[in-house]
Parts: structure tokens; C-alpha cells; sequence
């Protein structure tokens, strides 16, 4: 990020909070994040940066499950929010995945999206991106005339889109799928309630696809997966049968590779249009975009 951004984002941090000290936190080819006393400053990329936009919708759908917003500007992508306690990778330091803290926490997220669906047409307005089942075909055959992938990588691609069905009905109807849900982008505050942050790598999509990185941590530590699933799609229940919804979130999980890619496609793109991003970068996060593209099927 320019020095010019980043200067200019911490005046307007103390424009907001008055003259505090702005410790810097993480520093993103994304985003910079600050903590400032208790509240934190985060700049993003045009790339990233439509996560001031979905916290100001998601405050006025559901302020109890994200953090106080403090301030936002979507024209500038950079936000302020209060913290919101501690996350809880440090309240459970080493601890195997553990569904009695994960089954509440999907079942929140899961009303979140609930509560977030009346929305999805603003989200997209504001220019959150654009992930539903319809759009997956398109989204992959940028990656199949990618010229940074190898042209047998780009063939497989290319046979994978053959076998898609972009014109298949779903159950369950658009909402903001986070794209990064794990332990580290959870809150819980003294009295243990608990909130999600860090939406940069959300966009409007099938709903279900949140339930990627749980899901695939709870197979890591070989949890049952079951009782998770169940859990989640409990919330979704009055739009179809509990058989119905499993099958349907194992098609959506099935493709989420392609979001995970996608994520990291904004989180390293150049300002070259067209499908590009910046190799140096890649190389130093250990190219995500050719991993979770081969984790297609």
C-alpha cells in the first residue's frame, strides 16, 4: 500500500478518535491494520476494501454479532471499530478443534446470514463481490485464459468447466459469505458473547460456502463433522428438508476452492486489468491461487 494511503489514513483516524497513539498491527499487501487504544483502524486495497461497506450493512442487520463500528469510508476503503474482546485462537492456544465452542458460533453466523439476505442487492451495489452459483462458470474461465497459470493447468481448468451445471436451481438463496471464518477472525468479549470480524475476503455467494475452513479443520482434528453441518443448517431449515440441505451444502463446499482462490486473486492483484496478480507476492505467500485452484475437482 502507498505511503501516501497510509499517511492519509491515520490522519483521518485521529480526525475520528482525536490525537491517538496508532500502533501498527499487520501490515497486508491487502491491508494495514492499527490498534488504537481500544478500537482498530484498518486501510484496505481497492481490492479488498469493500469491508467497510459490509460492516455499515451488517451493523444495521445484526450489530449484536459483528464489533461496534466507529467509523467507515467505502470511498476510501478504511474503517474504525471498537474492539470486541479477545479473539479466541488466544483463548484456546493449542486446543483441538472444539465443537462445543464451534456448533453456537456456525449457528450464529448462520443466523447473521439469515438476517443479511433482505441486503444482498445493496451489498452488490456497493460493490462487494459477486460470487453466486450462477457467476461460478464465468469466475473459472478467467482463471482458464489466466497466462500466469501453466497451459496444462489451465487445460484441467478448461475440462472441470465443462462438467459444471451453471443453470442448476438452488435451495437456498444468496447471502454474505465471510471467506475467511476461523478461530482468529472470532471475539468473544468478558461476558462471552461473541463476534465476527475481518470481512475482506467476503462476498455475496451460496451461503453454505462459509462452512469451508470449520469444516475442514474439524476434519483435520477428525471431528465429527456431522454434528457441525447439522448445526449449521439447522437455521436454514424452514426453506427445505435437513437431506436437502446436507446434499446442498456438499455441492457448494465442493466448488469453495474456487472462492479461495478468488479471495487471493484480490488480495495480490495489481492494478493491471484483467485477470493478474503480482508474482513477488504470490511467491511470498507460497502462490495460494494455484493451491486452491488445484483443489478443484
Amino acid at each position: 500500500m502507498h505511503s501516501d494511503r497510509i499517511a492519509d489514513t491515520r490522519a483521518w483516524a485521529r480526525s475520528v478518535l482525536g490525537p491517538v497513539e496508532l500502533l501498527e498491527l499487520k501490515v497486508r499487501p491487502w491491508a494495514v491494520t492499527w490498534q488504537a487504544g481500544p478500537a482498530f483502524v484498518k486501510a484496505s486495497t481497492v481490492h479488498t476494501g469493500h469491508e467497510a461497506a459490509v460492516l455499515q450493512v451488517l451493523t444495521r442487520a445484526c450489530p449484536q454479532l459483528v464489533p461496534d463500528l466507529i467509523a467507515a469510508d467505502p470511498p476510501h476503503h478504511r474503517l474504525i471499530v471498537a474492539s470486541a474482546g479477545t479473539v479466541l485462537r488466544e483463548l484456546h492456544s493449542g486446543e483441538k478443534f472444539d465443537l462445543a465452542v464451534w456448533i453456537p458460533l456456525v449457528q450464529q453466523f448462520a443466523q447473521l446470514q439469515r438476517a443479511v439476505m433482505p441486503y444482498v442487492d445493496e451489498l452488490l451495489a456497493q460493490g462487494v463481490p459477486d460470487e453466486r452459483p450462477h457467476r461460478h462458470l464465468d469466475l473459472l474461465q478467467d482463471f482458464v485464459t489466466a497466462p500466469q497459470l501453466p497451459p496444462a493447468e489451465r487445460d484441467r481448468l478448461a475440462r472441470i468447466a465443462e462438467k459444471w451445471d451453471a443453470g442448476r436451481q438452488w435451495l437456498v438463496p444468496p447471502s454474505l459469505q465471510h471467506g475467511d471464518l476461523h478461530d482468529n477472525n472470532v471475539a468473544v468479549d468478558a461476558a462471552g458473547v461473541s463476534r465476527f470480524f475481518d470481512f475482506g475476503d467476503s462476498s455475496v455467494a451460496h451461503p453454505f460456502s462459509t462452512m469451508d475452513l470449520p469444516l475442514s479443520f474439524a476434519q483435520e482434528d477428525k471431528v465429527d463433522t456431522r454434528r457441525l453441518e447439522d448445526a449449521y443448517l439447522e437455521v436454514f431449515t424452514d426453506l427445505a428438508p435437513l437431506s436437502e440441505l446436507r446434499a446442498e451444502l456438499q455441492a457448494v463446499i465442493a466448488v469453495a476452492p474456487l472462492q479461495r482462490a478468488r479471495n487471493w486473486l484480490r488480495a495480490l492483484s495489481t492494478d493491471t486489468p484483467g485477470v493478474a496478480w503480482d508474482p513477488k507476492a504470490a511467491q511470498e505467500w507460497d502462490h495460494p491461487i494455484e493451491y486452491w485452484l488445484n483443489c478443484l475437482r
